[in-house]
């Protein structure tokens, strides 16, 4: 993986996200699709601008974004791209800035190089194997780490802000947490960790998809983080769209006590 690279696909996002304010500006309609999620134009014109920018510098490789179909076997290729076009739609659609543009890069199964960018603030977060994680806002570049917080009832949590399941609610006092912060995209809340400003995030349910979590893991773990399923399995990259039990991201320094106290809460299936 090569800082190179990383620049290619942080400018195709920054291009996505350019597309996408100027829909925003310009207004638009909204659509459902299968599970009654909500979708606009930008999230199909920005997937489609993302794709071929993606087909034309890397032809050899395979693509797989949320607004789009996936080739068969599309996964089981050495490298995989996942692209969330507007990861935090409803929250793009009610016109916070609780949403992002993501492009990750999964290599043999595992996240290796990932872009995150939130096109209304202008800060974009990345890393990779081998590239440290940093964020570039107002034209600086600054790289981000995991805070140093180890004890599990002082971690900030970072929750989802549309449609907060209540089962989160439980989550907090199993894990015995008392502050929340709220933003939308999957992105953002793993990158708010990944520079130290939260400590930990759970989604206990399965709506996620690869997509959701290829990007942010690839960052986390530069920043010195970890994410799994909220059991303290690897993501799987090669299998099932879904994230079918659920997704735990931390600093790393609390992930093992929390997966512990999640295994309590939540039997597998």
């Amino acid at each position: 993986m090569s800082e190179s690279e990383l620049d290619l696909v942080k400018a195709i996002a920054r291009d996505a996200g350019a597309l996408v304010e100027q829909v925003k500006s310009q207004g638009f309609e909204v659509e459902k699709k299968t599970g009654d999620e909500p979708v606009t134009i930008a999230d199909r014109m920005a997937s489609e601008l993302i794709l071929s920018a993606l087909r034309n510098k890397f032809p050899s490789d395979s693509f797989i974004s949320e607004e789009s179909p996936p080739p068969p076997d599309a996964q089981q290729a050495e490298r995989v791209w996942f692209i969330d076009p507007i990861d935090g739609t409803k929250d793009f659609i009610k016109g916070t800035t609780g949403y992002a543009v993501m492009i990750g890069l999964a290599t043999a199964g595992r996240p290796t190089l990932g872009v995150v960018f939130r096109s209304s603030t202008d800060e974009c977060f990345a890393g990779g194997i081998g590239i440290p994680a940093h964020k570039e806002s107002n034209g600086r570049r600054s790289d981000i780490t995991v805070s140093t917080q180890n004890v599990l009832s002082s971690a900030k949590f970072v929750a989802s802000k549309q449609n907060r399941p209540p089962i989160l609610d439980e989550v907090k006092d199993a894990l015995g947490l008392t502050t929340e912060h709220n933003l939308g995209s999957v992105g953002l809340k793993i990158a708010v960790i990944s520079e130290g400003n939260a400590d930990i995030y759970v989604n206990p349910l399965s709506r996620a998809k690869v997509w959701d979590t290829c990007a942010p893991e690839a960052i986390i773990f530069a920043a010195g983080g970890r994410m799994t399923d909220v059991y303290g399995n690897l993501l799987d990259y090669r299998g099932p769209l879904t994230r079918p039990h659920g997704i735990l991201g931390t600093n790393g320094r609390v992930h093992d006590e929390a997966s512990e106290k999640l295994n309590l809460l939540f039997s597998p299936s």
